[in-house]
């Protein structure tokens, strides 16, 4: 399992957006577009529930680029999320 720090924003329908760095776990080798399963750990950053639907922005990636997750678990400051094909 490679982990990647990195820094990037999240943008969250009413909400905004909202720089953050994260830890990604098991990003992609070769494709600009990260894999659907894939997940982060944001250690530092908005208060977000469990169940909120947003997208990552990553800045190693070509801004255009949108990935959508799903908040999967929030507590103690410690919010993971997880990849997901929009819906």
């Amino acid at each position: 399992m490679d982990i990647l720090e990195t820094h990037g924003t999240i943008s969250l329908p009413d909400r905004g957006e909202v720089e953050v760095t994260l830890d990604l776990y098991d990003p992609p080798r070769t494709d600009d577009v990260l894999p659907r399963g894939w997940t982060a750990i944001i250690t530092s950053g908005p208060d977000l529930t469990v169940g909120d639907r947003g997208l990552l922005f990553l800045d190693a990636q070509d801004g255009l680029i949108a990935n959508p997750f799903v908040v999967v678990a929030s507590a103690d400051r410690t919010t993971r999320i997880s990849g997901h094909e929009p819906s």
